[in-house]
């Protein structure tokens, strides 16, 4: 996902971004649990269920539907930009964005990524989407990528 609006391109040295932490996106799409889905099915009944996640969600959830035209002129550039360090944060138990490993990245020329399970080292946490901005174990992530010194004096919760 290239950060079009803090990434120069020419000269990465240059760049406003240091360090993009996402937290379960829908980098490469999602599912949304099955809905893009039974959706695809009621279409193929006649049902205007694209009319009617229009008005009721707006067209962002069909933009984060797996293969949809948003996405693939999003991610036609790659996933990321020189530069810029990319923490990952993804959640087995997310319901949201699926599936969960959908929104790992691909690190291209001179990028970093570092894609995470909230889950890597503490097997029997639980985290929801909605968790990964409240979670104390993606909190401390979140914090740790940001400040790599962190986890010298704070332990990773489990």
């Amino acid at each position: 996902m290239a950060v079009d609006r803090g990434a120069d391109h020419w000269d990465p040295s240059k760049n406003k971004v240091h360090t993009l932490v996402t937290l379960g996106a829908t980098n490469h799409g999602s599912s949304f649990g099955g809905k893009q889905t039974l959706s695809a099915i009621a279409e193929a009944f006649g049902l205007p269920m694209s009319d009617l996640a229009l008005t009721a969600v707006g067209p962002s959830f069909f933009q984060q539907m797996i293969g949809s035209a948003f996405l693939q002129a999003l991610n036609a550039g790659g996933d990321t930009d020189a530069g810029v360090n990319y923490a990952v944060l993804a959640s087995r138990g997310d319901e949201v964005s699926t599936p969960p490993e959908a929104t790992f990245l691909n690190a291209g020329p001179g990028a970093t990524v570092d894609n995470v399970w909230v889950q890597e080292g503490c097997e029997d946490v639980k985290v929801t989407h909605q968790e990964l901005t409240s979670a104390p174990r993606a909190v401390a992530l979140i914090l740790a990528a940001l400040d790599p010194s962190y986890t010298d004096t704070h332990p990773l919760p489990c």
